[in-house]
């Protein structure tokens, strides 16, 4: 698996979200996802993880993986915006870095 997990989003989990996204409980509510998520893999594998709770830019997708070498880099994209999705999808093609897109909006 993974030796590092880098994680961005600026939602927070809602009561919504504990039906359909298997990593969240009740006691997770209100939290950032990043968070929560962090604290959930955390508990059960021996994983290095960032969080960034924001939203994905240009900015900071620049920013986060220029800190590595691209050949070591794997994108995941699951967005519920179609603009964060496109944005995402452009850089990781750009940087030519392979990703996958598991949103809903594919």
């Amino acid at each position: 698996y993974p030796k590092k997990l880098i994680l961005l989003d600026k939602d927070t989990v809602d009561p919504s979200n504990l039906n359909r996204q298997f990593l969240f409980d009740k006691n997770y509510i209100s939290q950032y996802k990043t968070s929560a998520i962090k604290q959930a893999l955390s508990s059960r594998f021996d994983i290095n993880i960032e969080t960034v709770d924001d939203f994905a830019s240009e900015d900071n997708l620049e920013e986060i993986f220029s800190k590595h070498k691209k050949e070591n880099l794997f994108g995941i994209v699951s967005g519920d915006n179609p603009n964060t999705v496109q944005l995402a999808t452009r850089f990781f093609c750009k940087c030519r870095i392979p990703f996958l897109n598991i949103g809903y909006l594919n």
